[in-house]
C-alpha cells in the first residue's frame, strides 16, 4: 500500500524477467473522483551500475587536495569527460586545466562541473571572494582617516595653553613711570580673585 499524496520512488523488490505486475488504485475517503495520477516503472541493472561506478572511479581526480580556497588534482582519461564537483558554485571560483583558464559549468544552477579533454591533465581551482580588494581598500582608507583624526586631536591638545591658577601668578614689581603696566596687572588680579 502506497500513499499517493506525495511524489516518491518506491522499490517493488527484485522481479524475474516476464513477471507481470498488477497496479490497483484505491482512492481514500473524501478524495475527488476526478483528476489524474502518473505511475512509472523502471529497472536497475546492477551490473551496468557497477561498471559505470568503476569507470567513474578510474577517471576521478588523483592527488586530490582541497584547502584554503584551492582544489587541486590530476586526471587521466582516453576520452573527454565532465568532472563533477560537489562544491556549491559561487562568484569568485576560477578553474585552470594545465595552467589555462577553463569555463566552469553549472549543474542544476548550484554545483560546479568542468569539461576535461582526453589525456592527462592537472586541474586547479581557486576561490577569491569578489569585493575583497575593494573592502580592503575601503578599510585601509578608513583606518588612515581615523589615524589622521587621532593625530590631529593629539596635536591640538598639546597646543592648548594650560589653565592658570591664582596661586601661580607672579607679579613683578612695578617699574616707575609705566602706569599702564600696573593697571593691567591689577585688572588681571581682580579677574582671577573675583
Amino acid at each position: 500500500k502506497l500513499d499517493g499524496g506525495k511524489k516518491r520512488i518506491h522499490e517493488l523488490g527484485g522481479l524475474l524477467a516476464g513477471t507481470e505486475l498488477q497496479l490497483e488504485v484505491e482512492l481514500s475517503e473524501g478524495a475527488s473522483e476526478s483528476g489524474s495520477f502518473e505511475a512509472r516503472l523502471a529497472r536497475l541493472d546492477t551490473g551496468v551500475l557497477e561498471s559505470l561506478s568503476r569507470e567513474a572511479q578510474a577517471a576521478a581526480l588523483s592527488g586530490f587536495s582541497m584547502r584554503d580556497g584551492r582544489i587541486e588534482g590530476r586526471t587521466a582519461s582516453e576520452e573527454e569527460r565532465v568532472l563533477f564537483l560537489s562544491v556549491p558554485s559561487d562568484p569568485g571560483w576560477t578553474a585552470y586545466i594545465d595552467g589555462e583558464e577553463a569555463e566552469i559549468q553549472l549543474l542544476d544552477q548550484a554545483l560546479m562541473a568542468l569539461r576535461i579533454p582526453a589525456g592527462e591533465h592537472q586541474i586547479l581551482m581557486t576561490f577569491y571572494p569578489p569585493g575583497l580588494n575593494d573592502g580592503l581598500l575601503i578599510s585601509g582608507i578608513a583606518l588612515l582617516i581615523l589615524g589622521l583624526f587621532a593625530g590631529l586631536g593629539l596635536l591640538l591638545n598639546r597646543r592648548k595653553p594650560e589653565a592658570v591658577h591664582e596661586d601661580e601668578i607672579e607679579v613683578e614689581e612695578e617699574e616707575e613711570g609705566d602706569p599702564g603696566l600696573t593697571a593691567g596687572l591689577m585688572e588681571e588680579e581682580n579677574v582671577l580673585t573675583g
